[in-house]
């Protein structure tokens, strides 16, 4: 009996210890980042767009920049994750530069950095990502995709259609001989 309640102490202390930590992780995060993000998925869409930085913990973020307008000439996204996803959609037209650190994490960026073009808008994304995955695209890969789903479906047949199907008649085998 007093294993048991040894136990139940130990998990309901080491309950208060997380509570505490993740306390103590959002109070440091939200004293550096413009909006923290936790346990919860959410859209982020800019009309205008002139830096910004977000946090997110245990949660998924897309943030669609496909129809911003940059303020300025260069802008910053300024990301910290972990445990989360994040998806980012650039306008076509802009210039990315992507840098940052990962522990345990996949960075997908599908978007090519011109150094020598400077009429370009310059978006710099800076991230600090761990046990996350991080996905930036333009809006010529979104259409993309979407044009090669809608080509998917066009070769599907039609269900409403009717389909004729040729039965050949055999012999029962439950016949007797």
């Amino acid at each position: 009996m007093k294993i048991g309640k040894i136990i139940g102490l130990s998990a309901l202390a080491g309950t208060g210890y997380a509570a505490y930590k993740m306390t103590a992780k959002m109070k440091d995060l939200k004293a550096t980042y413009d909006q923290v993000i936790a346990f919860s998925g959410e859209e982020k869409k800019y009309e205008e767009f002139e830096g910004d930085s977000l946090a997110v913990l245990f949660a998924g973020l897309e943030i669609d920049l496909s129809e911003a307008v940059m303020i300025g000439d260069s802008a910053t996204l300024k990301l910290y994750g972990e445990f989360c996803g994040i998806e980012i959609l650039v306008p076509e037209d802009w210039n990315v530069k992507v840098e940052g650190t990962f522990d345990k994490a996949g960075v997908e960026n599908n978007v090519e950095y011109d150094g020598e073009d400077d009429t370009s808008k310059l978006l710099i994304i800076e991230y600090d990502i761990k046990f996350a995955g991080l996905e930036i695209e333009d809006t010529s890969e979104k259409f993309e995709i979407e044009d090669e789903e809608e080509e998917d479906l066009d070769e599907m047949p039609d269900p409403t259609e009717l389909v004729e199907v040729e039965v050949e008649e055999t012999e029962d085998e439950n016949e007797e001989i």
